[in-house]
């Protein structure tokens, strides 16, 4: 995925919801403890990548030339360059001593390079990066958020949108994030909608069952439909905080139909991210909807 915008800034002024992100203290693990771990993810990067570029162009990471920060950088840096002459473009952040010699620098850098690798491929194929924190100590949820506008009254037919905002934990980034989803009139109710970060498509999902019924690209020429509602994709959006930020915001321009007037509902939001966190469904504001 091409680096993206900063934050999307919505001109409305309006109450936002906030949820504590729940994550306390945490604590790095030693250097060399957290190499360790590090070792047989990079191992199997080496051969998925091989695999699928089909041929042998990255130095094998051991024990005997990943020894300490100095060693790991020399061995990233060959893996930086072949990376980025296979690909013909800058895409990943270039290992240098500020951003390899500590465990959670170390950590940031490895998740830039895991989502920018699976980006470029279009799918999930290389190993999570090691937690850099001791056991029990590691944030366990997603991040937190901001719903705009919390509480809104539309008109059936009239197009509008609303403004996710979610920032995630240290030391992860945007990207770490896989899925944010919303419901309006909670399970079963007028309408569930998911995007997905890897592809950056929208989805319209089955109120009672989940089902995906349809699904799109983020910015396409397309509009995806239920009988209660439409999403517009061309006027939809997503904008993050850099490569490395921790912030990223979701633009959702959305039409309720005719069937759709009369209610109203409760919103709910809920994400999952690449580390195998989740946050299940929680308020995040009302919506009413009146006849056109």
């Amino acid at each position: 995925m091409p680096p993206l915008a900063a934050v999307l800034v919505l001109a409305s002024a309006v109450t936002l919801v906030l949820l504590p992100a729940g994550a306390g203290a945490a604590t790095p693990k030693p250097y060399s403890v957290y190499l360790g771990d590090v070792r047989p993810v990079v191992r199997q990067w080496r051969g998925a990548l091989e695999d699928w570029q089909g041929g042998h162009f990255l130095i094998e990471p051991l024990a005997g030339n990943t020894e300490n920060a100095g060693e790991l950088d020399e061995l990233l840096h060959q893996w930086w360059g072949a990376l980025e002459s296979r690909r013909g473009q800058h895409f990943l952040l270039e290992p240098v001593g500020s951003n390899t010699d500590s465990t959670t620098e170390l950590h940031l850098l490895l998740n830039q390079w895991q989502n920018a690798m699976e980006a470029w491929r279009g799918s999930h194929f290389l190993v999570e990066p090691p937690s850099p924190f001791r056991a029990g100590s590691t944030p366990t949820k997603t991040g937190v958020f901001r719903l705009t506008p919390d509480r809104a009254t539309v008109l059936a037919g009239r197009q509008f949108s609303y403004a996710i905002a979610w920032r995630v934990p240290r030391p992860n980034n945007w990207h770490d994030l896989r899925t944010i989803d919303m419901r309006v009139c909670g399970k079963g109710g007028l309408l569930w909608i998911r995007w997905t970060e890897l592809k950056n498509t929208l989805s319209l999902l089955n109120p009672r069952t989940g089902r995906v019924i349809a699904k799109g690209r983020v910015g396409a020429s397309r509009r995806l439909k239920t009988r209660n509602a439409i999403l517009a994709l061309g006027k939809s959006s997503i904008a993050g905080s850099g490569e490395t930020g921790r912030r990223v915001s979701l633009k959702l321009a959305l039409t309720f139909r005719a069937p759709s007037a009369g209610r109203d509902c409760r919103l709910a939001l809920a994400a999952k991210d690449d580390l195998g966190n989740r946050d299940g469904f929680e308020r995040a504001g009302r919506l009413g909807i009146r006849a056109g």
